[in-house]
């Protein structure tokens, strides 16, 4: 018996298109049952097996990520600087094409991530003194039960990366046939 590559359904004999998801099939054998295929074989886990994951941003917050560090930084004779590099050392965060993945601690670490499929709002900020720097903020609301908001402070190039958040969020929403609803009373 042959499977569609993206919902797992069983396919009747040689079907050029999935009746269930309407998806064409690949010429050829699809996958059989048991073959880890679709996403080791677990049922409705057709979503997670997809495109390759790619890296778009990897860092920590920037030292002296507005004026105000700056100023602080020459009137304190560079201690404000020390206690700054720990706090920037403390944080490191990995954004790719599906998921964001942030630690934090320094001697002890914890780290956690957030799939963007689960994303609900995203919100740049760059507020004047960090423009200056070149760098802002990325706020990001989530469905996510451990850390529903997430905040992203200090980072170079926050405007591009806003937009490929932005729409890598709808690409797994897509990729992941996830529907938002809105309910209210």
């Amino acid at each position: 018996m042959a499977y569609c590559v993206k919902c797992g359904g069983e396919l009747p004999g040689a079907a050029a298109f999935c009746p269930a998801c309407g998806t064409a099939q690949a010429t050829g054998a699809a996958p059989a049952a048991g073959t880890g295929a679709v996403a080791g074989g677990l049922p409705g886990a057709a979503a997670a097996a997809g495109p390759a994951e790619t890296v778009i941003f990897e860092g920590s917050p920037r030292l002296l990520a507005s004026v105000g560090d700056l100023a602080l930084t020459i009137i304190t004779l560079g201690l404000y600087l020390l206690g700054r590099w720990l706090v920037c050392a403390s944080q490191r965060y990995k954004v790719t094409s599906q998921r964001i993945e942030y630690e934090t601690g320094i001697l002890s670490k914890r780290r956690d991530v957030l799939w963007l499929y689960r994303v609900e709002d995203l919100v740049l900020e760059r507020p004047f003194f960090q423009r200056l720097m070149g760098t802002g903020n990325l706020q990001i609301v989530s469905s996510d039960k451990s850390t529903p908001d997430l905040r992203l402070d200090g980072l170079s190039g926050v405007t591009p990366l806003y937009e490929q958040i932005k729409a890598s969020v709808e690409r797994e929403r897509m990729r992941r046939q996830v529907r938002v609803v809105d309910l209210q009373q």
